[in-house]
């Protein structure tokens, strides 16, 4: 008859289990450092893409709106006989807000009036 091998139950020896309580402690320590790592590259990846979608949000609204704002250069204008100040843009001369003057705004300086 032949003889075959086949896995049984055996009892570990002293120095079988303190060597795999050794790699345990080694695996654990790396598994730790695995799952750190992990959480820290999904964190990021997790605001990288938020990030993305955010933009992605911002682009899509400006094309279905059609317009984005910008800083554009502007001139306060005074109306004394309107007793308004409209904001024009330089670039167009386009008035693009107007507002009643201020109690203070009303007086100008004598020397302003000369000049004017």
């Amino acid at each position: 008859m032949e003889t075959f091998r086949r896995p049984l139950k055996c009892e570990l020896s002293p120095s079988e289990t303190t060597e795999r309580r050794d790699r345990l402690a080694l695996l654990y320590d790396e598994w730790r450092h695995a799952e750190e790592e992990r959480k820290a590259a999904a964190k990021r990846l997790k605001e990288e893409s938020d990030l993305m979608a955010k933009e992605m949000d911002r682009v899509s609204k400006e094309v279905r709106q059609g317009w984005t704002l910008r800083d554009v250069e502007c001139r306060e204008i005074r109306d004394d006989v309107r007793r308004r100040i409209d904001v024009m843009r330089m670039d167009t001369g386009e008035v693009v807000d107007s507002r009643p003057m201020h109690e203070h705004e009303f007086q100008r300086p004598l020397f302003a009036l000369e000049h004017a």
